[in-house]
C-alpha cells in the first residue's frame, strides 16, 4: 500500500506483503486505514483465507513468503525468514477464496444497534473451489473502532446450489448506509431488498426474490485479463484495482501482485 501527499509528492510504502488489497477506507472511530485482501491460490480449497484488516505503518503481511502470520508458503523458492518472523496476522479472516472487494463502515442508525459502526464486506465469490464460497455480503461487528465478532452473512442467496454453476450475481460494492449493493453486471440490489434487517431479520436471501438464475462463467469479458487469467495454474492474476483514494491529507493506492 502506497501513501502520498494529495499533490502526488512524497510517495512511500505504508504497508507491504499484501497480495491483492482491493477495498480501502478509514475506520471513523480510530482513524486507522483498513483494506480487504484477496490471498493466493493453489494451496487447496480451504487455504489460505482471504482477509479484512487494519494496516500498520511499516507493517508486513506475508506475501509472498507466508500467509496469516508465519505460515510459510512451501512453493516459494527463496525464503526470507526475517520477514516471515515479523509477518502480521490480519484482524478478520473471511474464508478461503471468497474474494472480498469493496467494503463500507456503517455510519448511520437505520439498522438495529448491533450494526452501528460495523463493516459490510462484499465477497465477489470463488472461481477455483470444488464448492463455491463467498457470493454474499458479510457483516463484521465493531466496538470502539475494533472488530468485536466473527463475520456473519448479511445478504445471501446468490448461489442457489454451491455445487452447481448457476449464479444470480456477484456483489462488488455497497454505500456506507448499505442502501445500494451492486453486482458485476451493473445492476443494483436496492433498498427494498435489504430493509428486512431494519426489522430485525437475521439475513436477507436475494435468491428468494429472483425470477430465475442467470448462469455466469467467471468475470464478464470486459473485466477479464489474459485468456488464461482465471483458469490455468500459475496464471497471472488481475490488474491493480481502483484509483488513488484521497483520505485526509494523503491519497492511497493498493497494488495487486502476480502469482
Amino acid at each position: 500500500m502506497t501513501i502520498r501527499d494529495l499533490d502526488g509528492k512524497n510517495a512511500r510504502q505504508y504497508a507491504t506483503g499484501l497480495r491483492n488489497p482491493v477495498g480501502l477506507a478509514i475506520e471513523p472511530v480510530t482513524g486507522k486505514v483498513w483494506t480487504s485482501v484477496n490471498e493466493r491460490d493453489e494451496l487447496g480449497d480451504d487455504l489460505p483465507p482471504d482477509y479484512f484488516t487494519s494496516l500498520q505503518d511499516g507493517g508486513f503481511y506475508g506475501w509472498p513468503y507466508s500467509y496469516i502470520g508465519a505460515n510459510v508458503d512451501p512453493r516459494v523458492e527463496q525464503q526470507h525468514p526475517e520477514l516471515v518472523k515479523r509477518a502480521i496476522v490480519p484482524d478478520v479472516l473471511l474464508g478461503a477464496h471468497v474474494a472480498p472487494l469493496q467494503f463500507a463502515f456503517y455510519t448511520t442508525k437505520q439498522f438495529p444497534e448491533s450494526y452501528w459502526g460495523g463493516a459490510f464486506v462484499c465477497e465477489h465469490g470463488s472461481w477455483n473451489r470444488a464448492k463455491r464460497s463467498g457470493y454474499q455480503v458479510a457483516f463484521v461487528a465493531f466496538k470502539d473502532g475494533k472488530p468485536s465478532a466473527d463475520p456473519v452473512p448479511f445478504l445471501t442467496g446468490l448461489v442457489p446450489d454451491p455445487a452447481q454453476k448457476d449464479v444470480l450475481g456477484r456483489v462488488e460494492g455497497a454505500d456506507e448506509s448499505a442502501h445500494k449493493i451492486d453486482d458485476h453486471q451493473g445492476q443494483q440490489i436496492g433498498h427494498g431488498d435489504i430493509t428486512d434487517l431494519a426489522e430485525g431479520a437475521a439475513a436477507v436471501d436475494v435468491g428468494r426474490r429472483a425470477a430465475r438464475p442467470r448462469p455466469l462463467r467467471g468475470a464478464p469479458p470486459e473485466r477479464r485479463g489474459p485468456a488464461t487469467d482465471r483458469r490455468s495454474p500459475g496464471a497471472a492474476r488481475r490488474r491493480v484495482r481502483g484509483p488513488f483514494r484521497p483520505c485526509g491529507r494523503h491519497s492511497w493506492t493498493g497494488s495487486a501482485s502476480r502469482a
